[in-house]
């Protein structure tokens, strides 16, 4: 947020604000939804205020090539997002496959199919 401070504002900072969405992504692997949930409300506040920042902060530094930036740093943040897309949805299929293999020694392989085919 403070880079944006000194830029001026969310786009004559090249979108550096948008890399504190680190903070939520890291709240809600490491903490709970709840805590995410604080995370991206403040990483929120700080975008729209580093968004309407151009009227009423002078900037300390003149960033060149401002699009550039802010290309680089929408499409490394969205790209971390991605990953960590991928991760949850690689958890979520390890257990649905552990959960298959569980129901598949416990019961014969007709019921099992049965109950897979038949979830809510």
């Amino acid at each position: 947020m403070l880079v944006s401070y000194l830029y001026g504002g969310l786009v004559a900072s090249g979108g550096t604000t948008i890399w504190s969405l680190i903070a939520v992504l890291a709240a809600l692997l490491v903490f709970s939804a709840r805590s995410a949930a604080v995370w991206f409300a403040v990483y929120a506040a700080s975008i729209a205020i580093a968004a309407t920042m151009p009227g009423w902060v002078e900037p300390t530094y003149v960033l060149e090539g401002v699009n550039a930036e802010l290309a680089l740093s929408l499409i490394g943040a969205t790209f971390l997002a991605f990953l960590v897309m991928v991760y949850f949805v690689l958890q979520r299929d390890r257990f649905q496959q552990e959960s298959d293999d569980l129901l598949h020694n416990i019961l014969p392989e007709p019921i099992a199919e049965r109950l897979k085919v038949d979830r809510p």
